[in-house]
């Protein structure tokens, strides 16, 4: 695609998780749940050697490589079925995942670090604690942006001090392993913060999607 982000243009996965993902604005709840997970899950895991351009780490995005796995292995991030999730389980889910990356050519590759594996049904335990209250977690999320896409006009220093805010946010309402860095990732997967270059024919795409949804 001409003019896209360059970043994107180098890996095929990466460019369509860049066209039809990243940037377009997510009002679901559990979508945004999950979105919030698999960033979370990667920040706090291994590291690998990432292609890095115009400042972007996609090291951010690793997640599409074990995304299905860890679907597969916690319920979709269903938060119903997550909360069902005992330590016991975790620590099999771990101990075959241990197995499995035995074989030749296995690609699942999810953290292993079980205190964040559990933290998800943690999160899940406060995402439907404040759905029960009746607070939308969509409508969370995006209060920091003011119900509106952030497109242009702040910098990465402005656009953490937001993330920090929401950080704060999901702690005081029992989230862990959110922190700023992760949830100003997740804020431009989900869309509110369009970071898409001027000149990349998505950003374009993004904005008009937030008009529909009444974000723009």
């Amino acid at each position: 695609m001409a003019d896209t982000c360059e970043w994107a243009s180098k890996d095929p996965t990466i460019q369509n998780f860049h066209d039809f993902e990243w940037g377009h604005p997510c009002i679901d709840s559990n979508e945004l749940f999950e979105k919030l997970c698999l960033h979370a899950l990667v920040a706090t895991g291994f590291k690998k050697k990432t292609i890095e351009v115009e400042g972007m780490d996609t090291s951010q995005f690793s997640f599409l490589e074990t995304r299905e796995n860890y679907r597969s292995l916690f319920a979709g991030f269903d938060p119903d079925k997550l909360v069902e999730f005992s330590n016991e389980q975790i620590d099999k889910i771990v101990a075959d995942e241990k197995e499995k990356e035995k074989q030749e050519n296995y690609k699942g590759g999810i953290n292993k670090n079980k205190q964040v594996l559990k933290s998800l049904v943690n999160n899940a335990k406060a995402f439907n604690k404040m759905m029960a209250e009746g607070k939308s977690f969509s409508e969370f999320c995006w209060s920091f942006s003011e119900g509106k896409v952030i497109i242009g006009g702040k910098s990465e220093e402005d656009l953490l001090k937001i993330a920090t805010e929401m950080s704060k946010g999901l702690k005081d309402n029992g989230f862990t392993y959110t922190t700023p860095t992760v949830c100003l990732a997740f804020m431009k997967t989900a869309g509110i913060v369009n970071a898409h270059a001027g000149s990349c024919p998505i950003r374009g795409e993004c904005m008009e999607e937030a008009k529909i949804f009444n974000k723009f």
